[in-house]
C-alpha cells in the first residue's frame, strides 16, 4: 500500500492510504459491464449514441431491459425537440478577401448579409473581471447605430439573445459577437439564442478577431449562416419500485445521450452505469426506504438539457412538489479526475442551490472525509440536468469528475494526475470511449453515490414549501444551459 499527503477544503494534511476498499459497498463488475455494453452499442451504430440515432434507440432499449429485469416499473416520456442543424460552415469576410474564424449560434436565423460593420459600445482592452463589458445590453447603446449595418458586439453582462434582440430592434442586418477578452474568454465564442423572434443572422468570433474587426469599423463585410431547424424525437426513461412514500420522491438522474462526435462513455455512460448499478443494488437487497426513489435517464442533454427541461416544464406544480430533491450524476470517470461536489451552499461559487442543496453537499463531503478522500466543489452553473430543478426551487446535488477544464498544480498535489492537462482530454470527442474512463476514480465516486442515495432515501423532515416559479425566467440566470453558453 502506498501512502500520500493530501490537503483540501475540510482536510488537514495527514497520511492516508491511496487506495480505498470499495468492493464491500459496490459491485465493480456491474459498473464495468454497463460501460462495455454502451461502448458496444456505439461500436455498432456509427460510434455514437446521440439523439434520434440508432445508437440512442439501442441505449434506451438497453436501459429499459436492465431495469425491468430487476423488477422495476419502467415508463417513458416522449420529448419532441428542435435540432439546429448547420448545412455549411458559418463565415464572414472583409472586402471579400479575408476570412475570419467564426462560429454559429444555436438557433441563429439563416441568412447572408453584406453591409457596413459598426461597433457597439466596446471595451477594448477589457476590464480585469469577466462581465466588465455591457456592450449591446442597453437599448441606448444603439442610439447612434445606423440601420442596415452589421452590429459588432462584445460578450459580457447580459444574454446573447438580449444583445441580438437590441441590435435587431435598432435595425441591424446581422450581428457578430466576439469574446470579452479576459483569460478564459478569448477563444471563438459559441452560444445559444432563445426563441426571441430574431430574424437576422448571428455569429461568434474570438476576442482578437473582434479587436481586428473593430479597427475596420465602417468597412463592408459579408457574413453567412446556413442552417435550419429539424424536428426530432427522443425519450426520457423513468423507473421505480413501489417502496417508500410516493409523495416524497428522491429523483436520481443522469443523461443517457452522447454527442454526435463520439460514444460518450465518460459523458455520460458513467452516469448511466452508476444509475443502473444502483437500481440493481436496491432491488437485489430489497432496500427499504421512507421516501420513494425514482430513477431518471434524460434524453437530449447534449442539445441543451432538453429532456429534463421538458419534464419540469410539463409537470404540474403538485407533481413537482412531490420531489424532495434531485441527485444528478454526469461524468464520473474522467481520466485526469477531481472529486467535484456540486456547491449546494454557495460557499465556493456565485450562487447556492435551493434550500436543502447544502445538506446534500454535506452528505457527500462527510462520505469522502470518512474515507479520507479529498474533494473540491463545483458551481451550479447550469451545465447539467440539475438546472431545471434548481431553477424551480427543488434542492439538488451530485458529483462530477471534470470536463474540458485544466487541472491546476494545486489540484495535482491533492488529487494526483497531470497538471496543465484537461480533466477529460476526450470531452465531446470520438475518443470518449471505454478506455477513456478512469476506473478507480469512477468506483470511488460510485461508492459515494450509493451511500448518499441511501441517506436521502431515508431522510425525514427534509421537505420545505416551494412557491411556483417560471422556469423560462429562472434559467436566464445561468451562464450555461447544458454545455451551451447563454451569456
Amino acid at each position: 500500500m502506498i501512502w500520500i499527503l493530501i490537503s483540501c477544503r475540510g482536510f488537514d494534511v495527514t497520511e492516508v492510504p491511496s487506495e480505498q476498499v470499495v468492493e464491500e459497498v459496490i459491485n465493480v463488475e456491474d459498473l464495468h459491464t454497463h460501460l462495455d455494453a454502451l461502448q458496444q452499442i456505439a461500436d455498432e451504430n456509427s460510434n455514437n449514441r446521440a439523439v434520434a440515432t440508432p445508437g440512442s434507440d439501442a441505449s434506451i432499449e438497453y436501459v429499459e431491459d436492465a431495469l425491468t429485469s430487476n423488477g422495476y416499473t419502467v415508463w417513458m416520456q416522449d420529448v419532441e425537440l428542435e435540432y439546429y442543424q448547420e448545412n455549411s460552415d458559418p463565415y464572414f469576410t472583409v472586402d471579400g478577401n479575408q476570412e475570419f474564424e467564426a462560429s454559429g449560434f444555436y438557433y441563429s436565423p439563416k441568412g447572408e448579409v453584406t453591409a457596413v460593420i459598426q461597433a457597439v459600445d466596446l471595451m477594448i482592452p477589457p476590464g480585469s473581471q469577466a462581465n466588465s463589458s455591457d456592450s449591446g445590453c442597453d437599448v441606448s447603446d444603439f442610439d447612434s447605430f445606423t440601420s442596415g449595418n452589421i452590429a459588432l458586439i462584445q460578450r459580457g453582462t447580459c444574454q446573447f439573445t438580449e444583445k441580438a434582440r437590441n441590435a435587431q430592434d435598432a435595425g441591424a442586418a446581422g450581428v457578430i459577437i466576439f469574446n470579452e477578452g479576459q483569460n478564459g474568454r478569448k477563444d471563438v465564442v459559441f452560444g445559444t439564442l432563445d426563441d426571441a423572434g430574431l430574424t437576422i443572422p448571428v455569429l461568434g468570433t474570438s476576442y482578437d478577431w473582434g479587436v481586428d474587426l473593430s479597427e475596420k469599423d465602417g468597412q463592408s463585410i459579408t457574413m453567412s449562416v446556413d442552417a435550419e431547424i429539424v424536428e426530432l424525437m427522443t425519450k426520457n426513461v423513468f423507473a421505480e419500485r413501489e417502496v417508500g412514500d410516493e409523495n416524497n420522491i428522491v429523483l436520481i438522474g443522469g443523461h443517457l445521450d452522447s454527442v454526435y462526435a463520439g460514444p460518450g462513455i465518460n459523458d455520460n455512460g458513467t452516469g448511466t452505469s452508476a444509475l443502473l448499478s444502483l437500481a440493481k443494488k436496491f432491488a437485489t437487497e430489497d432496500f427499504q426506504s421512507v421516501n420513494r426513489v425514482r430513477f431518471a435517464f434524460w434524453g437530449a442533454e447534449e442539445l441543451g438539457l432538453i429532456g429534463s427541461t421538458h419534464y419540469v416544464e410539463n409537470a404540474s406544480q403538485s407533481e413537482l412538489n412531490k420531489i424532495l430533491a434531485n441527485l444528478n450524476f454526469d461524468m464520473l470517470g474522467s481520466p485526469n479526475y477531481v472529486r467535484f461536489i456540486y456547491d449546494g451552499d454557495g460557499s465556493d461559487g456565485p450562487q447556492a442551490g435551493p434550500a436543502g442543496s447544502d445538506v446534500i453537499e454535506e452528505m457527500f463531503e462527510d462520505h469522502f472525509r470518512a474515507n479520507e478522500l479529498p474533494f473540491a466543489s463545483t458551481s451550479f452553473d447550469g451545465r447539467s440536468d440539475y438546472g431545471p430543478f434548481i431553477a424551480v426551487g427543488i434542492p439538488a446535488g451530485g458529483l462530477f469528475s471534470g470536463a474540458e477544464g485544466v487541472k491546476t498544480n494545486d489540484e495535482k498535489l491533492i488529487f494526483e494526475g497531470e497538471s496543465g492537462i484537461e480533466y477529460d482530454k476526450c470531452y465531446h470527442l470520438d475518443c470518449d470511449s471505454r478506455e477513456n474512463v478512469n476506473d478507480k476514480g469512477f468506483e470511488e465516486m460510485y461508492e459515494a453515490i450509493v451511500m448518499v442515495s441511501k441517506q436521502m432515501a431515508n431522510i425525514e423532515n427534509f421537505r420545505s414549501r416551494r412557491a411556483p416559479k417560471d422556469l423560462n425566467v429562472e434559467k436566464k440566470k445561468f451562464m450555461y444551459w447544458g454545455d451551451i453558453l447563454q451569456y
